[in-house]
């Protein structure tokens, strides 16, 4: 038996490979008895999937495991701007923040659009709450004309406070770049690998995913208010010097990481229970 397990967001890619004319991803070219896809897929995907293949569609966990992430973390070594995990920013003492996007910005569903006009507009309500707004994986796309054209109009590009960077491994950046927050921003791709790994330095994450809202993780913002997002961010920077709030953030978070351990026993027993009904399937 083949399982096609796809993580990706089926109904975005295949929309723009065609509509974009980007090369063939190839999913549809191998033969295949079952798919199973993550549950923020559903919506998009499952029925897509479904009648295109005409083979059963599973929900299957999310699953992911810090041991790539302690692998960077331990390569960091001693040359880095700030340990890795966000209490250390914390220590630092009142201060500006130093806010990141790592949205990468290749497809309509993640990009740095929404992000970039959060932090602008807590820079506008508040300037002295911003020392620098870094947008990585942006620097393929800084020199679009539509881009630098809406990078340019951001007061915090004006002021010389935003820097356009290239992908950077999430623990050299965080570090390199001693960055306090980060604001993210999805469309139907409400659960991602980025979110673990933000919860597990326990940084501030500005959302807008209602699966990271029902574990309680992170500042929420809805949809596309850029307005309630600056709202969530200044939210969150109040509450720097709370530390009965930040014990909490960090249980939340550890929660939320043992919930998509690939050692979960529930997980264990789901993954076990979709092998099962695949190789009983008359496929």
């Amino acid at each position: 038996k083949i399982v096609f397990f796809n993580v990706g967001n089926i109904y975005s890619g295949l929309a723009e490979t065609t509509v974009f004319g980007l090369s063939e991803r190839g999913v549809f070219t191998s033969p295949v008895d079952a798919i199973w896809i993550i549950s923020c897929h559903e919506e998009t995907g499952r029925q897509l999937l479904e009648t295109l293949t005409r083979k059963p569609v599973y929900v299957a966990p999310h699953v992911w495991s810090p041991v790539i992430l302690d692998h960077s973390i331990a390569r960091l070594g001693d040359s880095i701007g700030s340990p890795f995990g966000f209490y250390y920013r914390r220590m630092v003492g009142r201060k500006p923040w130093r806010i990141a996007s790592f949205e990468p910005n290749i497809s309509l569903i993640k990009n740095s659009f929404i992000p970039m006009l959060i932090i602008d507009s807590m820079y506008r309500n508040n300037p002295e709450s911003v020392e620098l707004m870094v947008a990585f994986n942006t620097f393929h796309i800084k020199e679009h004309i539509t881009f630098n054209n809406f990078a340019s109009r951001l007061c915090v590009t004006a002021s010389n406070k935003a820097i356009y960077e290239p992908r950077v491994e999430f623990a050299k950046a965080v570090t390199t770049y001693q960055i306090d927050a980060i604001v993210s921003h999805q469309i139907k791709n409400e659960l991602n690998y980025l979110y673990y790994d933000i919860c597990y330095g326990n940084y501030p994450l500005i959302h807008n995913s209602n699966q990271l809202k029902s574990f309680g993780v992170g500042f929420y913002y809805p949809e596309f208010s850029a307005k309630s997002g600056a709202n969530a961010l200044a939210g969150a920077m109040d509450l720097t010097y709370d530390d009965d709030f930040w014990n909490d953030y960090c249980h939340k978070n550890k929660s939320l990481i043992e919930s998509v351990s690939p050692t979960s026993q529930e997980n264990i027993d789901r993954f076990h229970s979709l092998i099962s009904l695949v190789l009983k399937e008359d496929c």
